[in-house]
């Protein structure tokens, strides 16, 4: 390579070869990260309330509150616990295939005896309970703190849909998994807006949720000071219609899910994204294969389930020989070519190995 010298600023020498090889690399990073740009997910959020939410009373466990205005967890004035119980339809409201990247519940707090802060738990429930209509009657929360009688398939403290199935033990505790998923710090004034943030914990119920959801029971709210007396925090329920000043409730203050979530590109077996689904692209397939693809659909998972397995060679095989439209353009002669961008890349970086090694 034949290397030139000038003067910048009417005195420093610069190489021409030490001038154009790091503005090249400069170069060709642009351009690659132009090339794959269209291929990286866009995040996207959907909120939405709660499919069903009750609460389970230790002092009267053939009571429920499935209809009622307050999803208690907490102590009584005597120490008597409650719990709630929540659920969201994941699986309506996201779509299937999304990968979920961070979730959020938020509650409003409509009732508390004092201001003393408390921890809640959010633990995800592993078996399905009934929410009824018990408690419908009541507008407010006041007044709903020892619920109501239990109607036939209503989730009680002994049992999960009333006079059929029981709960493991009393509450519902040994019915959850062992790791919490989230917590809040519950404090302050009624009529104050609190969020269970993301954890991954958190996120994987809900993805989890989303794959399968028959195994979706949502979570048992649980206090930590459940037992002291006067503990207890009651949220507005989906139910709920006024405030705590009996004045229409703001349905934002009804519990809201909040899940975030990235789309997959359609995988159409160009693994390699070259344009065209060939040879290449069964080589990237068994190079990977066995691993494990995030979000679904990406590298060679054709299949889309996460997981790099035979099913993405039958996909990649029935697609073999396809030119990929906008991707790649065919020669007259049958012979197909790399998008431009890719090709500009692969040349400057071409360019780049050469003049290394002539240096």
């Amino acid at each position: 390579m034949v290397s030139f010298q000038f003067k910048v600023a009417g005195s420093t020498k610069v190489s021409m070869r030490n001038f154009f090889l790091p503005t090249l690399g400069r170069v060709a990073h642009a351009i690659f990260v132009i090339s794959v740009a269209p291929l990286i997910s866009q995040a996207e959020s959907v909120a939405f309330s709660s499919r069903k939410d009750a609460s389970i009373y230790a002092n009267s466990t053939n009571h429920s509150s499935g209809g009622g205005p307050g999803i208690f967890s907490g102590g009584s004035g005597s120490g008597s616990p409650r719990r709630g119980l929540i659920a969201f339809d994941v699986a309506t409201h996201v779509p299937a295939g999304a990968t979920v990247t961070a979730v959020e519940l938020g509650m409003y707090l409509g009732q508390a005896p004092n201001s003393s802060g408390v921890t809640v738990d959010l633990r995800r429930l592993l078996g399905d309970w009934g929410e009824g209509t018990v408690g419908s009657s009541s507008t407010t929360i006041g007044g709903t703190g020892n619920g109501f009688a239990a109607n036939p398939g209503d989730a009680t403290w002994s049992e999960r849909f009333s006079t059929t199935a029981t709960w493991t033990a009393p509450g519902a505790l040994d019915d959850t998994a062992a790791v919490v998923s989230a917590s809040a710090f519950v404090n302050g004034p009624v009529e104050t807006g609190f969020t269970w943030n993301s954890t991954p914990q958190l996120v994987g119920d809900v993805q989890g949720w989303l794959d399968a959801p028959s195994t979706n029971f949502g979570w048992l709210l649980v206090n930590a000071a459940e037992s002291s007396p006067q503990s207890v925090k009651a949220f507005y329920s989906r139910s709920a219609s006024q405030n705590a000043s009996g004045a229409p409730l703001d349905p934002a203050w009804r519990p809201m899910l909040n899940v975030t979530y990235t789309m997959p590109g359609q995988p159409n077996g160009d693994y390699d994204g070259n344009g065209v689904v060939d040879a290449a692209d069964d080589i990237l397939w068994r190079e990977t294969l066995g691993q494990t693809a995030m979000p679904a659909g990406s590298g060679a998972d054709g299949n889309q389930s996460r997981a790099i397995d035979p099913g993405d060679y039958d996909f990649w095989r029935a697609r073999f020989g396809n030119v990929i439209s906008g991707s790649a353009a065919g020669h007259s002669d049958g012979q197909n070519v790399p998008e431009p961008a890719l090709a500009a890349t692969v040349m400057l970086a071409a360019i780049l190995v050469y003049s290394q090694r002539r240096r």
